[in-house]
């Protein structure tokens, strides 16, 4: 596909929205033209598919491209690209959303979109409302309802900005999303690793994406299924979800794999007790015998 033939495909969908990713995009003009995203990105490129590189980190030519589609100069589109790397969840795994943002996407009359701040692994909580991240159910791809989604979510809250549970569980809450940040930070972000923690880089890492399995290979390695969540917190932290079974070794992208923030949550508490040392007794996780 040559530029004089791409300026004639035109996607009749909003350009994106705040730090909106270009993949949530490409998802909703997918949606609304009734394809799959994977044929309406091989529509624009045509021929030059191959070197058009991904939705979320296109070529330069490829943005020029879903810059005409969209009616926009394509240098506005590159503050919504993100690098493939392992600080972000994989792309079908990006499913993380903040109620608060949707309903200033909505108020605002944009469709809901996936923000590049929620995309990664560690974060799980809302860096502009605070608040928890929840987990979108609907699938733009198949569904182009998304006001479904965001009724649904009113529903099950009874409001939209849903703040963190009051009392103890709620600062625990509080605690394990911090945790995730400042897993972010020693991870990715460039920050010491702690030297108050408990165990090295390389051995956290080691428990924290063996801890989503059914079964550990490792005996040291703890299983998030064997966490008992009170009532309050079963909302935010899913301890018996997208655990895998597999036999072979853990491998950091199946982390990368974990859409649920919820089950994220669990991972990060369980890894976060091993870490921290003296933390208050309510911290720590409940296990049946506790019951």
């Amino acid at each position: 596909m040559t530029d004089s033939m791409a300026i004639h495909t035109r996607w009749f969908v909003p350009a994106p929205g705040p730090d909106e990713t270009l993949a949530s995009v490409v998802a909703r003009a997918a949606a609304f033209y009734g394809t799959s995203e994977s044929s309406l990105w091989a529509g624009l490129h045509g021929e030059d598919l191959g070197d058009s590189g991904t939705p979320d980190h296109p070529s330069p030519a490829a943005l020029q491209r879903m810059g005409l589609a969209l009616g926009v100069p394509a240098r506005s589109l590159r503050d919504h690209l993100l690098d493939p790397g392992p600080r972000w969840l994989k792309r079908d795994a990006r499913r993380a959303f903040c109620p608060a943002c949707w309903h200033e996407d909505h108020v605002a009359g944009r469709p809901f979109g996936y923000r590049r701040a929620w995309a990664r692994v560690f974060t799980t909580r809302c860096a502009v409302h605070y608040l928890p991240l929840e987990y979108a159910h609907v699938l733009e791809a198949a569904n182009g309802d998304w006001i479904t989604e965001f009724v649904v979510n009113q529903q099950a809250t009874a409001g939209v900005a849903t703040r963190y549970p009051f009392g103890r569980e709620g600062e625990l809450l509080e605690w394990i999303d911090g945790m995730a940040q400042d897993l972010d930070h020693a991870f990715f972000g460039g920050n010491p690793w702690p030297s108050t923690w408990r165990l090295n880089r390389s051995t956290a890492e080691k428990r924290l994406i063996g801890s989503f399995r059914q079964q550990s290979l490792d005996s040291d390695v703890l299983s998030i299924n064997r966490i008992m969540v009170t009532p309050a917190l079963r909302r935010f932290v899913h301890a018996r979800t997208a655990l895998f079974a597999s036999l072979r070794s853990p491998r950091w992208d199946d982390f990368q794999n974990l859409a649920d923030p919820g089950a994220r949550r669990a991972a990060v508490w369980l890894l976060g007790w091993q870490l921290v040392p003296n933390l208050p007794e309510g911290y720590c996780p409940l296990w049946p015998s506790d019951l």
